[in-house]
């Protein structure tokens, strides 16, 4: 109990590092120099300004100094970066058997969710998808898979190869309309961190919560027929479901 409540906590702190992440990404700002500021008033913000969900809920969703409104992507990141780090803690260390490789899949977990929460959430608001982002969690996931797994190379290879190749032809054949050269390098991406044949249960994922998430907003009236969705956020929720449940899915699905 104490370490899910721990791995909880942890979830916050990285989510609202994921969460300047973001934001300097899209200002330009260095990631790795220099102090939180508010996006409007420019002002440093202190400790107390920074506690990842309280320091929102204790001054309203509002700047301390401005009071200018702060955006609910804050708060939402933190709290989906905690469950998840939660969950993953949960899944991995349920049962009373713990390996050596548990625990590296453990930690690839929580840099995979890292990785996915900033593509997601970045696409979602900017739709653009940065590609220094996803290169970064490439080499990672594919050196764990090659040196720590031990997963074939031709396996991952051919996975890459062909959901990129998939990305790449809806790319040339709707010459951009359909979606964007990001989502070719973020196949890469999927393939080669869940190998084949894992990659196709992601990407049918994929597109059936992106088809589910369209008619919904279009029984909402927040989109018409044609207007731009983006499809990155559905590729991630894909890609984390099918790297905690990829075999059980493929058993349910195959047989």
């Amino acid at each position: 109990m104490w370490s899910l409540i721990f791995f909880f906590i942890f979830g916050l702190i990285i989510g609202s590092f994921l969460n300047a992440v973001i934001y300097r990404l899209h200002s330009g700002e260095s990631v790795a120099r220099g102090r939180s500021k508010c996006f409007n008033c420019q002002q440093t913000l202190s400790w107390k300004d920074l506690v990842p969900l309280l320091s929102f809920v204790w001054l309203r969703g509002h700047c301390r100094y401005c009071q200018n409104h702060i955006s609910w992507q804050y708060p939402l990141v933190e709290l989906a970066s905690g469950l998840l780090f939660a969950a993953a803690f949960y899944i991995f260390f349920s049962s009373a058997v713990v390996s050596l490789i548990i625990i590296w899949q453990f930690i690839l977990s929580l840099i995979l969710i890292s990785f996915c929460l900033i593509i997601f959430v970045y696409d979602f608001r900017y739709y653009l998808i940065v590609e220094a982002v996803v290169w970064a969690g490439l080499i990672i996931m594919t050196a764990a898979n090659l040196f720590i797994f031990q997963i074939s190379w031709v396996s991952l290879a051919a996975a890459g190869a062909g959901a990129s190749l998939f990305f790449w032809l809806q790319l040339v054949i709707s010459r951009g309309r359909w979606l964007g050269s990001g989502d070719v390098l973020l196949g890469l991406f999927m393939g080669l961190t869940l190998g084949w044949p894992k990659v196709i249960v992601a990407l049918v994922l994929a597109y059936w919560v992106g088809a589910a998430m369209g008619l919904i907003l279009l029984a909402m009236n927040k989109k018409q027929l044609g207007s731009r969705i983006p499809f990155g956020p559905f590729l991630m929720i894909g890609l984390l479901v099918t790297w905690f449940w990829g075999d059980y899915l493929i058993t349910l699905l195959y047989g």
